[in-house]
Parts: C-alpha cells; sequence; structure tokens
C-alpha cells in the first residue's frame, strides 16, 4: 500500500436502499460518504487540542468555502454477488393478484416492513403496475462486503482520516430509511473480549447510547425486526385488538402528574377532526388537563412528518368499511421535514440506539395540520410567500408547536441533555413493560408476530452498564 492512499473492508449488516438500485455495480455511493465523512471529521478536528491552531483549514479544496476536504474516495463491491430484495416484481404480482382475487406469491422478497416507501397505487391495474414501475425501490445486500479506498497527498489529513474513519462508519448510516437502520456499514473492526462490536467506538462518540443484545443465528431481517418493535413502543405504539394494546411511550411521557401535555393525536381529533370524532370515538377527551389544555406535536421531536392517517373505528368491519381521513403537517418556518434523532445502528447480534445532536429549530416551532380541503388549497398557492399566508391566515386553528426543550425534560440544560433523559426514561420503561405479561401496557402475552421481539429485547447505557 502507497503512503497516500488506505484501504479498508467494509462490512454490511443490513440491506442499503439504493435509489439507483437497477444499475449495474450499484453499491454504497461515494458521493453520499464523504460529506458526511467531511463534517464528521471537522467536529473531530475542533474538539482535538493538537489542532487548536486551526492549520486543518487548510486541508480544504480550494479556498475552503465548500469545506471539502482534499482527498479523494472509491467505494467498489468484493464481488458480484448481491442480493436483491425484487420488490417491484413482488409489488407488480400483489397488484395483479388483489385485482385477481387471489393470493400473491409468497416467493418473491420485499424490503423490510420499517420501509414504507413502495406503496404506488393507480386507478386501475394498469395505472398501478406503471406506478409501481416507476416509483418502486429495491434494496441491496453485499455479503462479501465493500471496499473503501482512500488517496490523499496531505499526510497529515490521511492519518487522521485513518484515526476516526471506524469511528465514522459506527455513527452513521446509509441510504434511505437510514435512521431505522437500513445501509448500515462498519470498517472490519476488532473489539475487546466479550464486548459488542464496536462497543469502545461507541462509547467513545456516543456516550449516551444505549444497545440490546439479539440472540443466536441473528440476520438482517432479525436486526431490522428489533428496530421495528423498539421504534413502536417508542413512539407509534401497537393497536391489535383487545388485550394487545401498546400506547406509544413518546404519549404517555408526557401525561405525567405535574404539567402535563395533550399530544397532537389528541389536537387532531379534538380540533382539526372534530367534526369526524364524537365524544364517544374521540377518546382523547379523557384527559387529565382540566381547562388549560397544552397540546404539543409530540411525535415532531421523533422526527416530523408531512402527512398522516386517522382511520375511523380502525377495528370495525373489514378494510373497504373503515374511512380513513389524511391529514397533512407544514411547518412555519418551511423546514418540512426534521429527521428522528435517534438513530439505530444494527451491528452483529446488537442494535444500538445513537442520540443525534438535537437541533435548536425544532424546539416550541409551529406546525400547521391541514384536512384534504385545506392541502388543496395551500398546494394551489404559487410561491412559499404565498403559502405561509395562507396556513397563518387561514389555518388558525390547525396551529401546534413542538415542546420546548424545558418541556422535554424540566431543568435539562440543554436540547442534548433533554434528549439524554427522553432517551433514559423510555429505556426504563420499555425494560419494565416487556415483561412475559405486558405489564403496564395491556399486553396480554407478547407472543403476536408483530412484538414478540420484544419479549427479549433489554436496553442497557453503553457507558453506564
Amino acid at each position: 500500500m502507497n503512503d497516500w492512499q488506505k484501504e479498508y473492508k467494509l462490512v454490511q449488516h443490513t440491506p442499503l436502499i439504493h435509489f439507483q438500485h437497477s444499475e449495474p455495480h450499484a453499491c454504497l455511493r461515494a458521493t453520499e460518504v464523504k460529506p458526511k465523512l467531511d463534517r464528521f471529521l471537522i467536529e473531530q478536528l475542533e474538539k482535538d487540542d493538537r489542532f487548536g491552531d486551526g492549520r486543518w483549514k487548510k486541508w480544504f479544496v480550494g479556498d475552503g468555502s465548500q469545506q471539502s476536504f482534499d482527498y479523494m474516495m472509491r467505494i467498489t463491491p468484493n464481488s458480484e454477488q448481491v442480493e436483491r430484495t425484487q420488490s417491484i416484481e413482488n409489488g407488480i404480482e400483489r397488484a395483479i393478484a388483489r385485482a385477481e382475487h387471489r393470493p400473491p406469491n409468497a416467493s418473491l422478497h420485499e424490503i423490510h416492513k420499517n420501509y414504507f416507501g413502495n406503496m404506488a397505487s393507480g386507478n386501475n391495474i394498469q395505472d398501478t403496475v406503471q406506478a409501481i414501475q416507476e416509483t418502486f425501490k429495491e434494496s441491496l445486500f453485499y455479503k462479501d462486503g465493500l471496499t473503501l479506498t482512500i488517496r490523499c497527498f496531505i499526510p497529515e489529513l490521511l492519518t487522521f482520516i485513518d484515526e476516526h474513519i471506524r469511528g465514522f462508519f459506527m455513527m452513521h448510516n446509509f441510504g434511505t430509511r437510514q435512521r431505522k437502520g437500513f445501509g448500515s456499514f462498519t470498517v472490519d473492526i476488532s473489539t475487546k473480549p466479550n464486548e459488542p462490536k464496536g462497543f469502545d467506538l461507541v462509547g467513545k462518540y456516543c456516550p449516551n447510547a444505549y444497545y440490546c443484545k439479539l440472540g443466536n443465528d441473528v440476520n438482517a431481517d432479525a436486526l431490522l425486526d428489533a428496530v421495528w418493535v423498539i421504534s413502536a413502543f417508542l413512539r407509534s405504539g401497537f393497536n391489535r385488538g383487545e388485550g394487545n394494546y401498546v400506547r406509544g411511550f413518546v404519549f404517555r411521557y408526557f401525561q405525567r402528574e405535574k404539567n402535563p401535555l395533550a399530544n397532537d393525536k389528541a389536537f387532531v381529533k379534538q380540533q382539526v377532526l372534530h367534526n369526524v370524532y364524537n365524544e364517544a370515538t374521540r377518546g382523547e377527551h379523557l384527559h387529565p388537563y382540566g381547562n388549560n389544555v397544552r397540546y404539543r406535536y409530540v411525535r415532531g421531536l421523533l422526527g416530523t412528518n408531512e402527512n398522516s392517517r386517522f382511520c375511523r373505528n380502525p377495528r370495525g368491519g373489514t378494510r373497504e368499511d373503515r374511512t380513513v381521513h389524511n391529514i397533512y403537517i407544514h411547518s412555519a418556518e418551511g423546514v418540512e421535514r426534521f429527521p428522528s434523532p435517534l438513530l439505530f445502528k444494527p451491528i452483529g447480534k446488537f442494535v444500538f440506539i445513537l442520540p443525534q445532536k438535537m437541533p435548536d429549530e425544532i424546539f416550541g416551532s409551529e406546525f400547521y395540520i391541514l384536512e384534504k380541503k385545506q392541502e388543496e388549497e395551500y398546494d394551489s398557492k404559487a410561491t412559499s410567500d404565498q403559502k405561509l399566508n395562507y396556513l397563518k391566515q387561514e389555518c388558525k386553528g390547525g396551529m401546534i408547536k413542538t415542546p420546548t426543550a424545558e418541556e422535554l425534560a424540566p431543568g435539562a440544560k440543554s436540547g442534548d441533555e433533554a434528549l439524554k433523559r427522553f432517551l433514559d426514561a423510555f429505556a426504563k420503561d420499555f425494560n419494565n413493560k416487556t415483561s412475559d405479561k405486558g405489564g403496564g401496557y395491556g399486553i396480554d402475552d407478547l407472543t403476536s408476530r408483530d412484538v414478540f421481539p420484544a419479549k427479549y429485547l433489554r436496553l442497557r447505557p453503553v457507558l453506564r452498564t
């Protein structure tokens, strides 16, 4: 190996959802990895006393305005063997099977249910098939891994990259749905005896992280199953009929005895879809908030959505009998999406939960929740200023704020500390409530396929074990 070049073997742990999946040799893209690595290196350099003189700023390409370090990166598969999900074929087969009133071919492999993007449909079977062909994504998995090659003629920079490259891959996923565990890679690393793979790296770069350990014979689907069930317990909850109901922790967390907050689901039923739900079906009218109800977009702290669905009487009758109401969510600041501050990193037998830096903008931020007719009117506006004026003038009743950092964790000195306290509370709750009988969750047993992994999972802090 030359003094100006280093190679690293990348081990792939979960499928990568690639926007160019159909292209030959499609794999992890250097155009995605390098900007992330550059930002990560800058963070480490700013904290490193060895570089307090700022000499590293001369390592940028050109005048440094783009903050892109002067090195080249190439990523190549170690073999031609790649596992593809056949999502497009699967989607077409399922659409045709529905039209022909028959069960679909179960042999076609789909992307894990953690990915919700492959849901195209049309007015007829022909339009649906065309929509699937145009929009469906597939995932890629290289069992033999990838090779990352870095060429750099600045020795000090190359040495610094080598020092932090393993930590970088431990802290990041790639491709679509990366926060939910897809696109997990690590540099082939050795670890201390009796420790999870990369345990020491997680402790170094993300000391407030949690992890859980799975059993033997773990594959990528099992890792993503664990991510899915933890995410559901945290945010959305489960509703599988009587005796199998779990309310998402984020809703219960803010229903504390002191200064409780009403959540966005209650807000939608009480304020936005008030003509759809009555006192018997609304549910959320039974709350301890008194006369001074403070609604907050609590789910927004775990990642904002552009739209959501509310199902009237979800457990009654057939799917066709249920009435689904779409709602649409827009930011008053023009930032439609905030990513989740929690990144799931599946590796080997372990799933790490890595808290990310909470942007100040997410706290106390205004969002507007619109019905379908309002959304159509909103879309008809030609400019962003016109859209914003419409929200503030015509949709006042649909305005809801995300909690502040103080509301998330009273007494916390920063957003990051507030997130740490929230994650600590969730881990305690998750571990206490996933007993054989579900504890306070109200689950009769945890043997249903949807929640089965929760029976065996325990969340543990990386540095406080």
